[in-house]
């Protein structure tokens, strides 16, 4: 079995390894523990008692980078349904998981002073990333690499690809995707004003396979003539899709993460 595939962090695309696969949560709001007097911690019973409030319950403690632990203190996220909890799994190096968390915290240093509960509206996709070792993982092995990773169920799915083509495309021009075509992705925007479109028509039938990280994804889409989707967790939370173009296009784009899902 390999054990020494390079993947990258999918926050700031340094090179890392299948040990930072985190779990990542979808969460509804975050408790402000400044706000609570003498406040006390039933981690067992994931419970906040105080002196002043009646005990509020809460999902897990969150992560707080270093340099704004003084800013923000202790914070305690919340979830509408711990039975039904919206979950992936991610590769975050150390500085993608400060990098990730410290841009969604930072938001919310002007509520800190008023409010011992914050609440996200449903548009806000409000994320907190937590060791695959705080949840019920399994052990995996990806159907393309061979190696062993730690998963929530099966995150990718393909689509086998019938036809393709592309396009030339200019930006703020849009294209206008004909039958026979179902899916078009591109790597055209402000960074590369004269792109590609690619199109292709697939059989639309879904097959869920095991694959360790976007990086597997797209070899086996190379290798298989197919697109891998997934519900993409640092892009909104959205149904997103990679191809054998996905290094080419961020490339293109400039993205530091050249295994970035493009938008459907």
């Amino acid at each position: 079995m390999q054990t020494n595939k390079t993947v990258h962090c999918e926050q700031k695309g340094n090179e890392t390894s299948l040990d930072k696969t985190r779990v990542v949560t979808k969460i509804s709001g975050v408790i402000n523990l400044k706000l609570f007097d003498n406040p006390q911690i039933d981690f067992e019973e994931k419970t906040i008692h105080s002196s002043s409030k009646p005990p509020i319950k809460f999902f897990a403690k969150l992560y707080i980078p270093t340099d704004l632990k003084p800013v923000l203190g202790d914070l305690f996220a919340t979830v509408a349904d711990e039975d039904e909890l919206e979950q992936s799994t991610h590769i975050l190096s150390d500085e993608g998981r400060k990098h990730l968390m410290g841009s969604q915290l930072i938001k919310l240093v002007t509520y800190l002073d008023k409010y011992e509960v914050i609440n996200f509206p449903d548009t806000m996709f409000f994320v907190s990333v937590d060791e695959t070792s705080s949840f019920k993982t399994q052990s995996k092995t990806c159907d393309n690499w061979g190696v062993a990773y730690q998963g929530l169920g099966k995150k990718y799915m393909v689509k086998k690809i019938l036809e393709s083509k592309t396009d030339k495309q200019t930006f703020g021009y849009m294209n206008v995707l004909l039958p026979p075509f179902d899916v078009a992705v591109s790597d055209c925007a402000a960074k590369n004003p004269n792109g590609t479109a690619y199109l292709f028509r697939t059989d639309r039938n879904f097959t869920p396979v095991n694959l360790c990280s976007n990086e597997s994804a797209v070899d086996y889409c190379n290798k298989n003539n197919c697109l891998a989707y997934y519900t993409d967790f640092m892009n909104g939370g959205k149904m997103r899709v990679l191809t054998k173009y996905t290094e080419s296009i961020n490339k293109n784009l400039q993205n530091d993460y050249r295994f970035r899902s493009s938008n459907i």
